[in-house]
């Protein structure tokens, strides 16, 4: 079997609207009554506050809707800018780092992963995307807060461990997309 360089296609964007609404929607992350804090160490997850429970687009989460106003226009441009027409979010959710918490290496299952750094303190790390043919090489993105980063599920990746005291708040979602009917002929 011979390996053959892939190279993976990623988006890092802006959130055009993050300063804006930053506040709103922590707060509103703050006042939901239904989270959980994710712990299993056979899987080296130790989140501090997350909503993946209630992961499946739950309308009744006021920091979903106020974020979807602003983050639609965001992916449609993504969408447009990678070849597809449409797009179709399947889970969304919140995590917060507090120190020493993170996220093990995983990937997820559907077309596109995205990370949307709402709260990223400079001191927090950033996620970090493992090599699939070294199994070694490590590599992250230069973001930073606002910033919306889209790339394949597939992709090995991990948020380490947060050594600050500073808290971290990501939010994530899973998404699919579809091709233009006729288009590629």
């Amino acid at each position: 079997m011979r390996k053959l360089k892939l190279d993976t296609p990623y988006v890092i964007g802006q959130l055009e609207k993050h300063k804006e609404i930053k506040e709103q929607v922590l707060l509103e992350i703050s006042q939901q009554e239904n989270f959980t804090t994710l712990s299993d160490p056979k899987d080296d997850v130790n989140i501090s506050k997350s909503d993946w429970e209630t992961s499946r687009w739950d309308h009744s989460r006021p920091w979903a809707n106020t974020l979807m106003q602003h983050l639609a226009p965001h992916l449609s441009d993504v969408i447009t800018l990678m070849g597809y027409v449409e797009f179709k979010i399947h889970e969304l959710w919140f995590q917060q780092y507090e120190k020493d918490s993170g996220h093990g290496w995983h990937v997820h299952g559907s077309n596109w992963t995205n990370v949307y750094y709402l709260e990223f303190p400079e001191d927090c790390p950033k996620t970090e995307f493992l090599d699939p043919y070294t199994q070694k090489t490590i590599c992250e993105f230069d973001v930073k807060e606002g910033d919306v980063i889209t790339f394949p599920s597939y992709v090995i990746h991990r948020a380490p461990v947060n050594n600050s005291t500073n808290r971290k708040t990501i939010i994530s979602w899973n998404m699919d997309t579809e091709l233009k009917p006729g288009l590629y002929k």
